[in-house]
């Protein structure tokens, strides 16, 4: 029998749309009539209304199916289930749904589900339930996914590290690690029908990943950032810099030999500051433009001051149409996506980063050398998790002022095997044409059919086979034998963990950091 690998989402919502675009596997919305053999796993991710679909979903399991869906759903399919409702601060834990992950940052309310089995929920009750069902299996999540992935929320959160964790304001909940689990659980669900999941690679040529270095010029130290431009034009190696407008018009000179040497320069607004109103955020931004169009048009990247992001912020940079930006108060350590605003998804492309710099670790009071560790453990926990490696920092407290860490970074990148070096705009027009190609995949006998349009030769698809297998081949129109194809591991990175002890000694070095500074400020005062 001919099984398709395609996903049925019973409702169009717009945070599991979001995971499934990012991944790129195929993926139709549910339908009643459609045979069983359509689907590979189905997401039942709206409640359950009527007897013929916990009918067809009875019979899909009975059929050796696999289905992902929430607690409340779970007790409609079997009855036995026994859910609570409680508030999730984080889920912690490893195994193959939480592989890549670490603290996974919910806060909100959701459900103890009595009979689960994988990761724990606030340190003290199990999280998610697998659970063998007539010949299939269930995945029962203890959260809302689409409500999580809406969320706006920021908080200051501590980020781990092999010295002190740094701490920095970003998205209170963790979208990337619920993306994580999310995406460990479809693979898991196909493995264990033995089917392979099959979607579109995230990187062009087969890259093992992409990395780009995006610079917040709050401040242009003119001397700093020519020692640095001389360091990258020797390496040749190009990377964003966000120019905040206002303290950029009196360096006119210095952004120009940034775009001769071919480097990106993008916006970081006029005002150092992100407002409340349309108006005023569409005023700072169209100001930048003014000034940096003076010597580079189009302007199509932003980053918004301090990472804040807002709507009206959002729908400004529509307004003057922009490409994309890239926020951390929105999301972070993520793929790329579209933030859902006024019951749509905007057209502005949001590039998450992993939120550190070098500002935060001096801070916690991290030597030049750990400075250097912290990061070497960074890079490689971000190419082991087959993450984007996008790293940011600031001419001043930054690479301006400590260039030996900028370089340092840039020697452990160059050490990684089949890594693209990019820049964030180039990476939104790499993401923006990866978007626009589709496939649709087959399995019969252990021969996976292809059908497919596309003709460009960067686009790649991955099969992920049981046992954590991965084979990278070009999206074309073609028969794959897997018996004939070598599979490699997928990498893992266990996270240190946060422990309470080193939280304590990073708050203790931070007051002891601002400490220094009120004595010298006194200090100055009084002479």
């Amino acid at each position: 029998m001919t099984q398709e690998i395609n996903i049925g989402l019973f409702e169009s919502q717009p945070g599991w749309k979001r995971i499934l675009e990012q991944e790129k596997v195929p993926w139709t919305l549910f339908d009643l009539d459609e045979p069983l053999e359509k689907y590979s796993v189905i997401i039942v991710n709206s409640k359950l209304s009527s007897e013929k679909e916990i009918a067809y979903l009875k019979d899909y399991l009975e059929n050796s199916g696999s289905v992902l869906t929430s607690a409340e759903n779970l007790r409609l399919i079997d009855k036995k289930q026994e859910i609570s409702r409680i508030f999730i601060k984080k889920i912690t834990g490893s195994g193959p749904l939480l592989r890549n992950t670490n603290e996974v940052h919910i806060e909100s309310y959701g459900y103890k589900i009595k009979n689960a089995n994988h990761g724990t929920i606030n340190n003290r009750h199990r999280a998610v339930l697998e659970l063998k069902y007539k010949k299939g299996t269930i995945i029962a999540l203890p959260f809302n996914l689409n409500s999580l992935l809406l969320d706006k929320r920021s908080k200051k959160q501590f980020f781990s590290s092999p010295h002190r964790p740094v701490k920095e304001l970003v998205s209170l909940v963790s979208k990337g690690n619920i993306r994580r689990i999310i995406v460990n659980a479809l693979h898991h669900l196909h493995s264990i029908r033995n089917l392979p999941y099959v979607h579109t690679w995230y990187y062009p040529k087969n890259y093992n990943t992409a990395f780009s270095f995006r610079v917040d010029v709050d401040k242009f130290l003119d001397e700093g950032i020519n020692y640095v431009l001389g360091f990258l034009k020797k390496e040749k190696i190009r990377i964003t810099w966000f120019i905040s407008a206002i303290d950029g018009k009196n360096h006119m000179n210095g952004i120009k030999r940034l775009y001769d040497a071919k480097q990106d320069i993008q916006s970081h607004a006029y005002e150092h500051l992100i407002y409340k109103s349309l108006e005023e955020n569409y005023s700072n931004i169209r100001k930048s433009n003014e000034i940096l169009g003076r010597i580079k048009k189009p302007i199509k990247g932003f980053c918004a001051p301090f990472g804040h992001w807002n709507k009206n912020l959002d729908l400004a940079l529509e307004k003057l149409n922009y490409d994309y930006s890239s926020d951390y108060s929105l999301d972070y350590d993520n793929f790329p996506f579209y933030p859902f605003i006024e019951n749509r998804d905007s057209r502005i492309l949001q590039i998450p980063i992993y939120p550190t710099c070098i500002a935060l670790m001096h801070m916690r009071l991290y030597s030049r050398e750990m400075m250097k560790d912290y990061l070497s453990y960074l890079i490689q926990m971000q190419y082991k998790k087959q993450m984007p490696l996008f790293l940011y920092d600031h001419p001043n407290d930054g690479i301006a002022e400590y260039p030996e860490i900028f370089f340092h970074t840039i020697k452990e990148i160059k050490k990684l095997h089949n890594t693209w070096l990019t820049t964030l705009t180039e990476f939104s027009c790499w993401w923006k044409k990866r978007e626009s190609t589709n496939f649709k995949a087959e399995i019969k006998d252990n021969n996976i059919n292809i059908t497919t349009k596309n003709k460009d030769k960067d686009i790649y698809i991955r099969i992920i086979t049981k046992g954590h297998k991965e084979m990278r081949l070009p999206l074309i129109r073609e028969k794959i034998d897997l018996n004939k194809i070598t599979a490699e591991d997928i990498p893992e990175f266990m996270e240190k963990k946060i422990k309470k002890s080193a939280i304590l000694k990073s708050q203790l070095s931070f007051k002891i950091f601002y400490t220094k500074i009120l004595a010298r400020a006194i200090l100055r005062r009084l002479i």
